[in-house]
């Protein structure tokens, strides 16, 4: 909600927060701001803002004589961390690089098997089967077993 006063009475404003208002003026100005809500808040702004700037323009105090020591060692320590973060995040992007390539070699070695075990045709496997043409039998009972470990041994 904006005030229609409040335009035409910018500079007197500024001149009331200064205190250089005359005394009809400052007066008039007075009562207009204790009926309107929309000024008070504006002089309120203002008054923040001045102080913001008188606050600026103070002279900053002089540093104590462990300033530059303290700001060296503050850089040295942040300097050194970075380093440190560099490796570790240079590390870990490795580690996973490493991992993701050791994964597609897997994938890729075990297409490969699937693709050779899927050529090997039936005849290649009873060529296999000729070279031991007696077929492994399992003994009947324990004493066979015996029987066939002693015949072995030549006892």
């Amino acid at each position: 909600m904006a005030c229609e006063d409040y335009s035409a009475r910018l500079d007197e404003l500024e001149d009331y927060l200064n205190g250089e208002l005359n005394g009809a003026a400052a007066v008039r100005l007075t009562a207009h701001l204790g009926e309107c809500a929309a000024c008070r808040q504006a002089l309120e702004a203002a008054r923040e803002v001045t102080s913001v700037l008188r606050a600026g323009l103070q002279p900053a105090p002089e540093p104590s004589w462990g300033f530059a020591a303290r700001v060296a060692a503050q850089a040295r320590a942040a300097s050194q961390q970075a380093v440190a973060a560099d490796f570790w995040d240079s590390l870990e992007t490795f580690s996973r690089r490493m991992a993701w390539a050791s994964a597609a070699l897997l994938v890729l070695l075990g297409g490969y098997l699937i693709y050779d075990l899927s050529r090997v045709h039936p005849t290649e496997v009873t060529e296999v089967r000729e070279i031991f043409s007696e077929p492994v039998q399992q003994p009947a009972d324990p004493e066979e077993v015996l029987l066939t470990l002693a015949s072995r041994n030549g006892r």
